[in-house]
């Protein structure tokens, strides 16, 4: 996330790294619990005759959005005084918790709701699928839980991954600004191993003072719809910025003096 010179920024990068690596882990592990135990709760529900209505009942805004607050509560107050220590200063905890409970308040309901709405939508399209096979209550039942497990795969990491890496680059930022020492910032490419971020090409390299917005096009979407959108930091959804943008989104911020 750091791009001074030579061996100490290496190591800034794989410190600020590896935490989000840990973080993203973590996210993603308590994204999968909640993943399968409203899928079973759904399940049981339509078992024994709540009917769709019943089922998708049990699928909570609100537990995704205690989820959210608990991710960014934790990513964003860590990355942030991380940042700040790397880049030569002393950082205020208070000021990022303060951050991280602001963004909280303004997008976690939002968020957690369209979590919920896809869980949803999942669900009656498994329930639909098994009433054009006939199948009894407790089959349909079986189906939800068997299909929500192995979506909870992929599901559990898009959403575990996506807000910890957005949190973690609000706490970068955040950090950089209270250094007060006008850092330029650019959009890079992700830096692990095997991470890609494709959708994001065009926008590597973008350089910008820490207060203007980078300019992001979604690189599958742009012979449809060439918008660019503003976007303070990768992940940062706070500007308007379509959720394409937003979702997977794995790439990285440097810092570099102007």
């Amino acid at each position: 996330m750091i791009l001074l010179d030579g061996e100490k920024s290496t190591r800034m990068y794989r410190k600020f790294d590896d935490y989000l690596a840990t973080a993203g882990k973590s996210a993603t592990r308590g994204a999968k619990s909640r993943l399968v135990v409203e899928a079973r709760k759904a399940a049981i529900a339509y078992r024994d005759g709540s009917g769709e209505a019943g089922a998708l009942a049990e699928v909570s805004d609100a537990k995704w959005t205690d989820y959210l607050d608990a991710v960014w509560r934790a990513v964003v107050p860590h990355a942030g005084k991380l940042t700040v220590e790397m880049l030569g200063g002393e950082a205020d905890a208070g000021a990022f918790d303060r951050i991280a409970r602001l963004y909280v308040d303004r997008n976690a309901a939002g968020r957690g709701a369209g979590i919920a709405n896809t869980s949803r939508n999942a669900i009656a399209g498994w329930i639909a699928e098994g009433l054009e096979e006939f199948e009894t209550n407790s089959e349909i039942a079986r189906r939800i839980i068997a299909e929500s497990e192995k979506a909870a795969e992929w599901r559990s990491a898009t959403i575990g991954l996506t807000e910890s890496h957005a949190a973690g680059y609000l706490g970068a930022w955040s950090g950089a600004l209270q250094t007060l020492r006008g850092w330029v910032k650019i959009w890079a490419a992700p830096r692990a191993r095997g991470i890609t971020c494709d959708q994001h090409k065009s926008a590597h390299g973008q350089r910008r003072g820490l207060r203007e917005a980078f300019h992001v096009a979604n690189d599958y979407e742009i012979s449809v719809d060439p918008t660019r959108d503003e976007m303070a930091y990768p992940g940062d959804g706070e500007r308007g910025a379509r959720a394409s943008n937003v979702i997977n989104c794995r790439c990285d911020m440097e810092l570099r003096r102007p």
